[in-house]
């Protein structure tokens, strides 16, 4: 992929444009998230998405200047169309963000961004952080954090799904487990 550097609101533009065009329209808050997804997923990658700063506030990670041009949405859809457009690339790594990201809930968005120990959390401290920057290497250090937990996630998974029901029995016995309560 080249190197080409897009400022954040020119992507929200990309991502609202995308959105409404596919009827799937986005509120400022989605948006806000979508953009710190891509951004993650980047920085996974050694790469940044855009240069600007997500800060800590009260709903999440937020980038103001995307924040204000967007905010008289409320929470309503911003149906909105832009002649935007960004490298093949680039469009092929974020594309798929947006369609799976955009398919979910604002507020379901909590359990993906903002638990603890997610940057955003480790920042807004209960409401001591806000509006501060959220440093890019503890965006990219939660990425790697949730994949690691995939990875164990899926390990016990695959562990106990290759267990009979016996040795199964037999290791809740020897864990003190004797019976499994409804």
């Amino acid at each position: 992929m080249k190197n080409q550097m897009y400022m954040a609101v020119d992507i929200a533009k990309y991502i609202i444009n995308k959105c409404t065009i596919e009827q799937y329209p986005i509120s400022n808050l989605q948006l806000q998230k979508i953009l710190y997804c891509i951004q993650r997923d980047f920085l996974q990658n050694d790469m940044l998405a855009f240069d600007d700063d997500f800060e800590a506030w009260p709903f999440g990670p937020v980038i103001p200047e995307v924040y204000y041009r967007y905010c008289g949405f409320g929470a309503l859809s911003i149906c909105m169309k832009y002649d935007v457009d960004v490298d093949s690339d680039y469009a092929a790594i974020i594309n798929p963000i947006i369609e799976r990201k955009r398919m979910m809930n604002s507020w379901d968005w909590s359990k993906d961004i903002n638990t603890s120990g997610k940057a955003w959390n480790q920042v807004y401290d209960g409401g001591k952080g806000d509006h501060k920057i959220i440093p890019k290497r503890l965006i990219k250090e939660e990425n790697n954090i949730a994949l690691e937990l995939e990875k164990r996630l899926a390990y016990i998974h695959d562990f106990f799904a290759s267990l009979s029901d016996e040795e199964f029995v037999q290791m809740m016995i020897e864990c003190g487990i004797e019976k499994l309560k409804n």
